[in-house]
């Protein structure tokens, strides 16, 4: 006998969309087989057999838009009589999915006690298969945002969602584990928890990042900077009447040089795409300079350091150190370098490794000026020197080009001169 079946009334829904064909012509299909998917106000409903049979005709296509009654598959079946939950007196498709929900269900969907539960599963936008898998896992869909079209979800996004939700109990763990650690302290004496501020996390978060992502590599030398230092003293013994005197400091001789020698070798300038791919060469010559206050550590930058000469740029170095120090610092004047230069200036130690500041690929740090007896021409002689550490990223520079940077620094600074050929 062949048998229409029609489009019952889902859920008030005059018409629907049908977005998925599970048989085909001459497939033998059983009691609620789901044969149809299809969707109302961006919900997704499954259309359900109410025979055992043999499909004969398939009246919709995909993408067709369907209306309460048309008729959509003709099956053949012996069978009489309307043998699923698909009754006629019922406004509602397929509740068969919650044995709690088809114990509970009446002629209307108020009348449904797990109103909620119902609702979240069949506002999701997502296939039987989804659903049923979502279901297994326990994933309520309605909290998914789906990647498919129209905001469909599919099989990725529960994996997604189980990925985050496994590293989120897993860290959730890690941190009650460490609490309780923590807690244990006390055991052997009086403790304090200090809170960290938002911006001492922000610049952890940061360095937590760079330490990860950047191979770091440092090398170590010295410069001797006694014919530089004898300079700088005599100019500002000479500029010290001006009444806007600002003193010249070695580190404006070094973003000099290290201007230079930038040019030279523009690998130092650059920074490495996100996919590895390619190398991003920067045009410009700006320079972060790390500066120290009682509200944390900043770096701001000096744009086209080698367009200025000494007394801009020891003028602006100044201006935007007050900024750091009176918290008048913006966004703004921390943005754009391509080098950093980190100075632990009358601070103790020789050497140390500076972090680089992503995403540049190198920063040079320099530590407290000494005077050191050194073997010159037969004699031993007391010279000026400056110890400087040049960490860099091994993905971009190679230990020989770090070495040939380190020998221009030193070229352009033991000789001053040298800065304006």
């Amino acid at each position: 006998m062949l048998i229409d079946i029609k489009l019952p009334n889902i859920a008030g829904v005059n018409k629907v969309d049908v977005v998925e064909i599970l048989v085909n012509i001459g497939d033998s299909i059983k009691f609620e087989q789901i044969i149809f998917v299809v969707e109302a106000q961006k919900a997704s409903f499954d259309i359900t057999s109410p025979y055992n049979g043999i499909v004969k005709d398939i009246k919709v296509k995909i993408f067709d838009t369907v209306k309460v009654d048309d008729i959509m598959i003709i099956i053949d079946s012996n069978e009489d009589g309307l043998r699923s939950s698909l009754k006629t007196s019922h406004n509602i498709l397929d509740v068969k999915y919650d044995s709690k929900i088809s114990k509970v269900y009446d002629n209307n969907l108020k009348s449904i006690k797990t109103k909620d539960y119902f609702l979240n599963d069949f506002k999701s936008y997502a296939t039987p298969l989804i659903r049923r898998l979502s279901r297994k896992l326990d994933i309520d869909l309605f909290s998914i945002k789906g990647s498919g079209r129209k905001g469909r979800i599919l099989k990725s996004d529960l994996d997604n969602y189980l990925n985050i939700k496994t590293k989120f109990n897993k860290k959730k763990k890690e941190d009650n584990k460490h609490i309780k650690k923590e807690n244990e302290f006390d055991k052997f004496g009086k403790i304090k928890f200090l809170a960290i501020g938002d911006l001492q996390k922000n610049i952890a978060n940061k360095l937590h990042k760079t330490w990860n992502t950047i191979p770091h590599v440092t090398q170590f030398d010295e410069i001797d900077i006694t014919e530089l230092e004898v300079f700088r003293h005599s100019e500002n013994k000479r500029l010290s009447f001006n009444k806007n005197f600002i003193k010249i400091t070695p580190i404006i001789f070094l973003l000099k040089s290290i201007a230079k020698s930038l040019k030279k070798m523009p690998n130092f300038n650059s920074s490495l795409s996100s996919d590895g791919r390619f190398l991003i060469l920067k045009k410009y010559i700006n320079i972060g300079v790390a500066v120290n206050s009682s509200y944390g550590l900043f770096v701001p930058v000096i744009c086209d350091v080698d367009k200025k000469n000494i007394t801009d740029l020891s003028i602006e170095l100044s201006n935007l150190s007050n900024k750091v120090r009176d918290n008048k610092l913006r966004k703004i004047d921390c943005q754009g370098g391509g080098f950093t230069v980190s100075s632990l200036g009358k601070l103790g130690g020789i050497f140390f490794t500076p972090i680089i500041n992503f995403p540049e690929v190198a920063i040079l740090g320099v530590s407290k000026i000494l005077v050191k007896p050194l073997f010159v021409l037969d004699k031993i002689i007391t010279r000026t020197i400056l110890p400087f550490s040049l960490s860099y990223d091994h993905r971009v520079i190679n230990g020989v080009d770090a070495g040939k940077f380190m020998c221009l620094i030193d070229y352009f600074m033991s000789d001053i001169r040298r800065l304006i050929i």
